[in-house]
């Protein structure tokens, strides 16, 4: 089993229920049983289900859902660095905090020895499981529980995701790819991009948005964004 080293104050919020994020600064392909592990102290707090790796999000979605992951607004300008949310579901904190070996330097992960397991797994069956709050905010409460993804959380993504939105309601979606990829930017300045992911990401960087997508006659022109919402793309949009 791994233990994840996590600082204050976020290992004790976690181990409340009062968050189910963990925000960090890239994905991690790791699910299953983990151990939680206090910052400093050589032991194990914790335990903890990895479900999900979400991101990258954006300042508007990392804004949107403080609720799951408790960094105070005053801390949004990190949220570049701190936007991949990694997701916990069956947090219990330990009756008995369990010791262990730390390795020397910096580590995220850390490889606990079958003593340390079966230590924790006695009082595990001691613990009481963290009652998680219910989040506070309409986007985060209307997402459902998603299935264990592979390496790449492509579904949690598409929840979370914020997209530009032109006049007309038109959204920038998967389902406007065409055969070389996204066509993106300004009239004559256009590029295609052939990720769905990095033709988002580009969109972010422009003063405003711009893409092509076709009208109701079938006709594919250029649209503006002139806003930013959740996706919640449904199946009709991945198509």
């Amino acid at each position: 089993m791994k233990g994840l080293v996590i600082d204050e104050p976020w290992i004790s919020l976690l181990l409340r229920g009062e968050k189910t994020w963990e925000m960090r600064s890239r994905h991690t392909t790791m699910r299953g049983r983990i151990g939680l592990i206090r910052k400093g102290t050589g032991l194990v707090v914790g335990i903890a289900d990895v479900v999900d790796s979400i991101g990258p999000l954006d300042a508007i979605a990392w804004r949107a859902h403080r609720a799951r992951h408790r960094i105070p607004l005053e801390l949004e300008k990190d949220a570049s660095r701190w936007n991949v949310a990694w997701v916990l579901e069956s947090v219990r904190a330990l009756r008995q905090p369990v010791p262990y070996e730390h390795p020397s330097g910096a580590v995220v992960w850390v490889a606990l020895s079958d003593d340390v397991v079966a230590r924790m797994d006695v009082a595990h069956g001691t613990s009481q499981r963290s009652t998680v709050a219910p989040p506070t905010d309409p986007q985060a409460a209307s997402l459902k529980k998603r299935p264990t993804p592979a390496d790449t959380p492509t579904e949690g993504i598409d929840r979370l995701r914020m997209v530009p939105v032109a006049r007309d309601g038109s959204r920038f979606i998967p389902a406007l790819r065409r055969a070389g990829g996204f066509t993106i930017g300004r009239k004559g300045e256009e590029v295609v991009v052939r990720d769905y992911l990095d033709a988002l990401a580009e969109l972010r960087r422009m003063d405003a948005p711009r893409w092509r997508r076709p009208n109701a006659q079938g006709n594919w022109g250029i649209v503006t964004g002139v806003r930013w919402e959740a996706s919640g793309c449904s199946e009709q949009d991945k198509k």
